[in-house]
């Protein structure tokens, strides 16, 4: 062991009260940044409610999480888009409740409602059952949105969730989901989309659909069904066998 003098010890002890009063005061710091902060998100001018829900998101301090929920209410959508992504950035699975109800498409005019679902996506594993359970559930809105959003977290359990949405009487839904699909690029899905190409009488839909299928199966056949259903025909036992494990 290395002897250490007594002014050499003295030192240490120094730095490390030194460092220890820097962390206290920085701790401290943060907890005022983070109550300013929040005060502003009731100030009248939405540029600086905005500018206070972006620096809440870079100080990722864990009680910036409540002051970045409240902004999701805001009349402004560009705050409450900038709280969508700054929760996403958190990663906090408490943000999930609140930014699932944000995916309703009725509430959340425009495009705000996407952000959620990157946001969502952001959080990663944690979200996928909430948004499913809006996805089989929700409100006609929210399952649109909770549709879009699994086109962001790309999970294999969403898959049978989205096929069922593939059937719903509101055409919209249904070109989100043949959209989520396509991105989930799930094999499960091919049969049910070239369905779609043969019953679905909303051209939107069937269009989404042809997107889908040819990020499936690598495929371009047109929009036409009976080249779609040939095909599959000729190659689904291949196409949906399992592929053996690769070997290092």
């Amino acid at each position: 062991m290395i002897a250490l003098t007594s002014k050499a010890l003295k030192n240490i002890v120094s730095l490390l009260v030194g460092s220890l009063v820097c962390s206290c005061l920085f701790i401290a710091g943060c907890s005022q940044d983070v109550e300013s902060l929040a005060k502003k998100l009731n100030h009248k001018d939405p540029e600086v409610r905005r500018d206070a829900v972006v620096r809440l998101g870079q100080t990722r301090d864990p009680r910036a999480l409540e002051p970045l929920i409240h902004a999701l209410q805001d009349e402004d959508s560009s705050v409450k888009i900038e709280a969508m992504t700054c929760l996403g950035r958190l990663k906090d699975p408490r943000a999930i409740g609140p930014l699932v109800k944000a995916l309703d498409v009725n509430k959340y005019r425009g495009n705000s409602f996407m952000f959620a679902g990157q946001a969502l996506a952001e959080i990663g594993e944690p979200a996928v059952e909430p948004v499913i359970a809006a996805l089989k559930n929700g409100k006609p809105g929210l399952q649109m949105g909770a549709a879009c959003a699994l086109r962001f977290l790309k999970n294999s359990r969403a898959v049978e969730a989205l096929i069922t949405a593939l059937k719903d009487e509101n055409p919209s839904l249904r070109r989100c989901a043949a959209c989520a699909l396509g991105s989930q690029k799930d094999p499960r899905a091919a049969e049910p989309l070239i369905r779609v190409l043969e019953e679905d009488k909303t051209d939107s839909v069937r269009t989404t659909a042809v997107t889908a299928l040819s990020k499936i199966t690598g495929n371009n056949l047109g929009d036409n069904p009976e080249k779609w259903r040939n095909w599959w025909e000729e190659n689904k036992v291949t196409f949906l066998r399992p592929k053996s494990p690769s070997k290092d």
